[in-house]
């Protein structure tokens, strides 16, 4: 089936990443599955390769002398939060993969050389073009900024380069690696991170990471790290490379859904997995729906499949529209049968009440209503 989905500028940079690091005397670690389970109870989903690496923060295990790395399939819930319009478009996607290293914390200076080799030689980015920022309230990095004048370093008066993990007194003070973006060489854009780690202020380790969608969009030129996803790279073949931002949070859940069939993650799982596929299904449903979208367009990007997520979907999309076509009759009969008559705030308790009724909050009742104002007025106009 992934075969079946790939399009012609699709390239998987996973084998570049084991032969250079192969070569550097990394141990590679078997990726974790995608539900963590027991090795993890601060996620629902496996959100990053340092998931893997837990055991090291807690001491559980000591790092491998030249330390440690894995690629990891990941998913993060956090661009759910956009599925009601299109007021704001996802920076990444949702469902990735992930190179992620673990060293011991005097290779700080050696994971930074590495990173850059890595850059250079195998994709092929000039030194001279790639961006550190790091915050100006971090002092462990002064040294390696001084070191490495070839790169252009920013400090920023920021304090989004902390990091949390889950585990008690441990943070991270880290730097963000860029590099241009293909379709404008003047402008860079983040890839991954550096990542000092701390344990109760003592550094007890050093991360080094990175998205692969994110880094091939950016080699490609890419807007948007879903159209290296293999949703994405079929829906660029399909439609001659033409984008359209409003298709990035339909292609991002399209992708989640192909993503947990191909990794066996079914509903009933756990209330927290089910409570995640359920957003998931609400949010796509919204998504066909503000883009007038069919069904179909789903089973050409990622197939059929007898008893899996699809099918589930399919019935669950099929309730919503109905749902839909309701609520928004009831709308449209309250606002005829009221208007002039009673104040808009009952007419907006009466209007809730009906969206209640047929399960939506306020939120999705609003951008509803929203939607069907703007479509009236198009056909006004």
């Amino acid at each position: 089936m992934t075969e079946h989905l790939k399009g012609e500028c699709y390239e998987d940079i996973s084998t570049k990443i084991t032969d250079f690091y192969n070569s550097k005397g990394l141990d590679y670690r078997e990726p974790l599955s995608l539900i963590p389970g027991e090795n993890d109870k601060s996620v629902t989903f496996t959100s990053a390769t340092i998931n893997n690496f837990k055991g090291y923060l807690r001491e559980e295990e000591e790092i491998p002398v030249n330390g440690v790395y894995t690629i990891q399939n990941c998913l993060r819930t956090r661009n759910l939060d956009y599925r009601y319009g299109f007021e704001e478009t996802p920076r990444f996607g949702s469902y990735f993969r992930m190179f992620g290293l673990i060293r011991r914390p005097n290779f700080l200076l050696k994971t930074y050389a590495d990173t850059i080799e890595f850059i250079e030689s195998e994709l092929g980015v000039p030194s001279e073009s790639i961006v550190v920022h790091k915050s100006s309230e971090h002092d462990m990095f002064n040294e390696l900024m001084k070191k490495n004048s070839k790169q252009r370093w920013f400090e920023d008066k920021i304090d989004w380069y902390n990091w949390e993990y889950g585990e008690e007194d441990i943070r991270g003070e880290g730097i963000s690696i860029e590099i241009p973006n293909k379709s404008n060489l003047a402008e860079t854009q983040v890839i991954g991170n550096i990542v000092v780690i701390y344990k109760k202020d003592e550094p007890i380790a050093v991360e080094w990471g990175f998205g692969l969608e994110t880094t091939m969009s950016r080699l490609e030129g890419l807007p948007h790290p879903i159209f290296s996803s293999v949703i994405g790279e079929r829906y660029l073949y399909k439609n001659n490379h033409h984008i359209n931002e409003k298709d990035i949070l339909f292609l991002d859940y399209t992708n989640i859904l192909y993503h947990l069939e191909a990794n066996d993650v079914k509903q009933g799982r756990d209330k927290y997995v089910d409570r995640t596929i359920k957003q998931l299904f609400q949010g796509l449903s919204m998504q066909i729906f503000l883009t007038l979208r069919n069904i179909s367009d789903l089973e050409d990007l990622i197939g059929r499949k007898k008893d899996g997520l699809f099918e589930e979907f399919e019935g669950y999309n099929d309730s919503f529209q109905e749902r839909v076509s309701l609520f928004l009759n009831s709308y449209k009969q309250i606002v005829s049968n009221y208007a002039g008559r009673r104040s808009e705030k009952k007419i907006e308790e009466t209007i809730n009440k009906s969206a209640q009724k047929y399960g939506f909050n306020k939120e999705q009742k609003e951008t509803l209503i929203n939607f069907r104002n703007s479509l009236n007025e198009e056909s006004l106009s």
